[in-house]
């Protein structure tokens, strides 16, 4: 998977909660894991989303404690799947969305864990990347 493929997958995904959390700002401000949990609600709605031929966002999850994750699946098995190149790759594209998107100001304000997990084609764990504030903060 290319680079530039990486950078927009990480991008949708940011722009879509991003989105979400804007609206948030002119209308009501519920406590944060309640907004949270809307977001993904929000997400959760419009999925399945093909992002581009190989990965597919397929809901998001606020589990609580300021936390915010996101299921993905990457449309081949995990035996063919480079995963610590994948892992490294994706993990780097993320942090910069997150650190450097306007659109992600209050989720990072709210010191906000970010968790993206990838799956296989046949619901196998691939990789697991969790972007935390003290990551993207630096």
């Amino acid at each position: 998977m290319s680079n530039k493929r990486l950078g927009v997958i990480a991008g949708v995904a940011v722009g879509v909660v991003a989105g979400y959390f804007l609206a948030q700002l002119f209308f009501h401000r519920p406590g944060y894991d309640k907004q949270l949990e809307e977001a993904a609600s929000t997400v959760t709605a419009m999925c399945p989303v093909t992002l581009d031929e190989f990965t597919r966002m397929d809901n998001a999850v606020a589990p609580g404690g300021r936390k915010f994750l996101y299921n993905y699946t990457i449309m081949a098995l995990r035996d063919s799947v480079d995963i610590p190149a994948f892992t490294e790759a994706m993990q780097g594209h993320i942090l910069e969305n997150v650190r450097i998107s306007p659109e992600m100001k209050e989720m990072r304000d709210h010191k906000t864990t970010f968790i993206y997990c990838y799956h296989d084609i046949e619901g196998a764990e691939v990789a697991r990347i969790e972007i935390t504030p003290a990551m993207y903060q630096k």
